[in-house]
């Protein structure tokens, strides 16, 4: 599963809402049996985006949420992966 957009409103940007926005998606993926999530933010200490590139999200936003880096194919943009928790039976 892939978390490949995070579309917010430009007049509801700043109230943590791509954060949540994350949370769920990893829930969902989680709940429905995903192995792996893969996501493909940019890295915005390596190179400054404008809020219309960041509908990808960002590598600390990611990260915030268990994401770590998998591969960097085009300098700013990276491959993100997680292997959320496995609930017992």
């Amino acid at each position: 599963m892939g978390v490949t957009c995070l579309i917010v409103r430009r007049e509801s940007r700043g109230r943590g809402l791509a954060s949540e926005l994350v949370a769920r998606a990893v829930r969902y993926a989680t709940a429905n049996g995903a192995r792996v999530i893969e996501a493909y933010p940019i890295d915005t200490a390596q190179r400054r985006a404008s809020a219309n590139e960041l509908y990808v999200g960002s590598v600390r936003l990611l990260a915030q949420h268990g994401f770590t880096e998998a591969s960097r194919p085009l300098g700013a943009r990276v491959v993100m992966t997680l292997a959320p928790a496995r609930p017992q039976a």
